[in-house]
């Protein structure tokens, strides 16, 4: 099936059709992400880079059927299958890594307009895709990774409790190096820490979040946490949260009420496997 997302971004940048998704959120993703793809200078640089890239003179798609090498917009556009599916096979990977280096800021931001939410989903989720998702992530910039946080935010929690997606969920995070990019990922597990939490591959995305985000931006969890600190002190899989929890503590208040909670419950927790290590 052919990717029809590349056309509608040719005519308006993808924004129509992104923008209505992520109004839950309160943030637009196109503020200051804009790809000026119908730039003429822009079309014929893509085309001189790819011509004159010696080592891919030609692509052999199945048998000897042969694609044409414009830019790489129109090299995605030409492919006979979902993009998503096309990127689960190490074949297509390797085409699209030897075209995206071309001039990889641009060619990602094809890419990503390229993929809706539900294939990028499935490429974070795939055992060969999601390698691809992890190299694409760290040569990211800021306004690609907002892109994809966004893009994924309904997404994150069944992305992070998936075996292969949970390694992508944490190179994304590693990539959250400011507020506005914090707050995207709060409003992404809003109101399901807990099932992360108790997730044997969500858990270690959880325990990411509070290592990255500080406590002061991360209330709500905070509160959550220490509600439920006996609950998750007892857990084989929570344990490792609350103690990263109590690592990164720097509220004072916080620290007061941790104490005394511990204090409390010290006989149960000094019974039980796990919650012994907080004594």
């Amino acid at each position: 099936m052919q990717n029809n997302s590349i056309s509608n971004y040719h005519n308006n940048t993808g924004n129509a059709n992104y923008k209505d998704k992520f109004e839950d959120l309160n943030i637009n993703p196109f503020n200051s992400f804009n790809l000026n793809i119908n730039s003429p200078k822009n079309i014929n640089e893509s085309k001189s880079s790819i011509n004159n890239l010696n080592s891919i003179n030609q692509i052999n798609f199945e048998k000897d059927e042969i694609f044409s090498q414009n830019d790489f917009a129109d090299y995605i556009s030409n492919i006979k299958v979902s993009l998503s599916k096309f990127l689960s096979t190490k074949k297509g990977i390797n085409e699209i890594k030897n075209l995206i280096n071309v001039n990889i800021n641009k060619n990602i931001d094809i890419l990503l307009h390229s993929l809706n939410k539900e294939g990028l989903t499935k490429l974070m989720k795939n055992k060969i895709g999601n390698y691809f998702i992890q190299d694409l992530i760290k040569d990211s910039n800021y306004e690609q990774v907002k892109f994809i946080l966004i893009l994924i935010s309904s997404n994150f929690v069944e992305i992070s409790e998936n075996i292969s997606g949970t390694y992508v969920i944490q190179k994304l995070l590693d990539k959250v190096d400011n507020i506005e990019l914090r707050l995207i990922v709060l409003k992404s597990i809003e109101n399901r820490e807990l099932e992360m939490a108790f997730n044997s591959n969500a858990t270690y995305v959880l325990q990411k979040i509070i290592d990255k985000i500080p406590d002061i931006e991360r209330i709500n969890l905070n509160e959550l946490i220490m509600n439920n600190i006996i609950l998750l002190s007892v857990n084989q899989e929570c344990i490792f949260i609350v103690e990263k929890f109590i690592e990164k503590i720097t509220i004072n208040e916080n620290k007061i009420r941790i104490k005394n909670i511990i204090f409390m419950n010290c006989l149960q927790l000094s019974n039980n496997p796990y919650g012994n290590y907080l004594i």
